[in-house]
């Protein structure tokens, strides 16, 4: 494929196979970019998905970008000074690439999706960008991201919403006040949900002693799967469920899991930290 016109800044864009299938995304830019693709079937839940897969890009500025940025991810993410590592990498890349999108996609997501950095640190960042040219998606995202960091990131208050429990019950966080609680979303549909309740199983039981809870909210819609669930999984803590969504819209979540370590005075300490880092502040207490 030939650009009839040079584009200003690099534009992500996607490649299809006839549905249904799974998407491939690349960006395309002022070069000549060569591809080498990798075509198979998966079994779906009712047919066969058609899946296009990109195992090769040459010729791309952003491809090494996004590269470089994935490498230095997976290399330091474990690091206990992580967080000011990122930030410098960060800083030090949307300079040099001000305008480029692919850093406002990462931002946005950090924002939204995996909160790393406070509101004040996320500002610094994006005012070193040339949105301009951004498309709809990338600024909305932007936007949203820092909307529940201004009103739901760290050291802001947990929103008091009242939901049911298992007995029919009106509960909230104000229950809970005096400790330490993990609130996590999930659904009984939700695998990585489920591949994670062993680890609170085994986190509960080791600080539940300590003035700790965990408060499980559901988004499910069928009340009886979301029961079953309960007691398959062993969820034998405080489960409530949010079937309207309710809470989790209020609070800006785009999917599951997600979760948020609150103190004893209602006050958020961070939104999906790693077990590790939740033992971590435990020990601390």
């Amino acid at each position: 494929m030939n650009l009839k016109e040079k584009l200003k800044i690099p534009i992500q864009g996607s490649l299809n196979l006839r549905a249904p299938s799974y998407v491939s995304f690349i960006y395309l830019e002022n070069s000549q970019i060569t591809l080498n693709l990798k075509v198979s079937k998966k079994a779906g839940k009712t047919e066969e998905l058609n899946v296009l897969k990109l195992t090769d890009i040459k010729g791309s500025k952003t491809a090494l970008l996004q590269a470089n940025y994935k490498q230095f991810y997976q290399k330091n993410q474990s690091k206990s000074n992580f967080k000011n590592l990122l930030f410098k990498k960060l800083d030090s890349a949307i300079k040099k690439n001000p305008n480029h999108p692919f850093y406002g996609t990462v931002l946005g997501e950090i924002a939204l999706l995996e909160p790393v950095f406070d509101y004040n640190e996320v500002t610094t960042l994006l005012k070193e960008l040339d949105t301009t040219g951004f498309n709809s998606e990338i600024r909305e995202m932007l936007n949203q991201g820092l909307s529940n960091l201004d009103k739901f990131g760290d050291g802001k208050p947990f929103p008091i919403i009242d939901l049911t429990n298992q007995k029919q019950e009106q509960f909230s966080i104000n229950n809970f006040k005096g400790k330490t609680v993990l609130v996590d979303f999930w659904a009984s549909w939700c695998k990585p949900c489920r591949i994670n309740h062993p680890k609170l199983i085994s986190l509960f039981n080791d600080y539940k002693k300590s003035n700790f809870e965990i408060l499980s909210i559901s988004i499910d819609t069928e009340i009886n799967n979301w029961n079953k669930t309960i007691k398959k999984d062993n969820l034998t803590w405080t489960n409530i469920l949010d079937k309207e969504k309710e809470l989790f819209n209020t609070l800006g979540l785009f999917g599951i899991p997600a979760s948020f370590l609150i103190d004893e005075k209602g006050v958020i300490i961070g939104k999906n930290l790693s077990f590790n880092d939740i033992e971590s502040y435990l020990n601390q207490q």
